[in-house]
């Protein structure tokens, strides 16, 4: 693939609306039905385990308190919140939807960066993607990139482009984006895009978001020679940029390392919100 934006055209909002639903694959799994079926199923587990639990402990006359209660009642039902994200994600608009409305973000990241794992064996629905998603709503949604088989990811809305004109679509998607977060490593279509960020896009409107610091990709992020040398620790995960493309590290008040989310809200609430006034 060919790094490059020479031969990539500016084209009008209603022009990438109609080359994204040309090109794209948006055909996630919708179905208002099954996503209330799994919505009333996870209400009636929920409750369920709370009726059962009171019957437990009053049977066996075991005295509980209330927050013990409630501790062993949120570790009972941890598992059936993927019943109520997934239903969730039935219902929800897809990322082509969102992207007609004209107001949206877009958060670029390595494809494959998805953390089903964890959130399969602890049975939490909070990603990185989900807390940026979260947040960020508040100026606009979240569209996040990617593939057939992340239809029923967490975090952002998806929009599935296929490989034919991607760079077209993306490059002009990422010209009319209200905000764009994008969270680095060293992959050639990363690298593209944060080359396009630079020269076409808003450096105040602009998140480079680091979930893990690797010297190695650092390293190649600086030799892109985009802006000036990016020097981070390793409890950074933010950089923003002033109007001039400079680099800066966000200030937190009494943050603990890898607290990802209250640094990005203090950030969000502190700075970046007023920039997208």
């Amino acid at each position: 693939m060919e790094n490059s934006n020479h031969n990539l055209t500016e084209l009008t909002f209603d022009e990438t609306i109609a080359l994204a639903k040309l090109y794209s694959k948006n055909t996630p799994r919708k179905s208002v039905l099954l996503g209330y079926t799994l919505i009333i199923l996870w209400l009636s587990l929920t409750s369920l385990t709370c009726y059962f639990l009171i019957k437990f402990s009053l049977f066996y006359n075991i005295k509980l308190n209330y927050f013990s209660f409630l501790l062993i009642f949120f570790v009972s039902i941890c598992p059936f919140f993927q019943l109520l994200e997934a239903g969730n994600k039935l219902l929800k608009k897809n990322g082509l939807e969102v992207l007609q409305n004209r107001h949206y973000g877009l958060y670029l990241r390595r494809i494959t960066d998805e953390y089903w794992g964890d959130i399969l064996k602890w049975g939490f629905i909070r990603t990185p993607e989900t807390n940026l998603s979260s947040l960020l709503k508040k100026t606009a949604p979240l569209i996040a990139l990617g593939k057939e088989s992340e239809e029923m990811a967490f975090g952002g809305y998806r929009l599935f482009i296929t490989d034919a004109k991607w760079q077209l679509i993306v490059y002009n998607i990422i010209r009319f984006s209200h905000y764009i977060v994008l969270r680095w490593s060293n992959t050639e279509n990363l690298t593209w895009e944060i080359i396009t960020i630079r020269k076409v896009y808003n450096p105040l409107r602009f998140i480079l978001y680091f979930e893990e610091i690797d010297l190695t990709d650092l390293k190649r992020l600086n030799d892109l020679n985009l802006f000036e040398e990016i020097v981070i620790d390793f409890t950074t995960q933010f950089i923003a940029f002033d109007k001039n493309w400079k680099p800066y590290i966000p200030y937190f008040k009494k943050i603990k390392k890898n607290e990802i989310y209250f640094q990005l809200m203090e950030f969000v609430k502190t700075k970046f919100l007023k920039e997208l006034v």
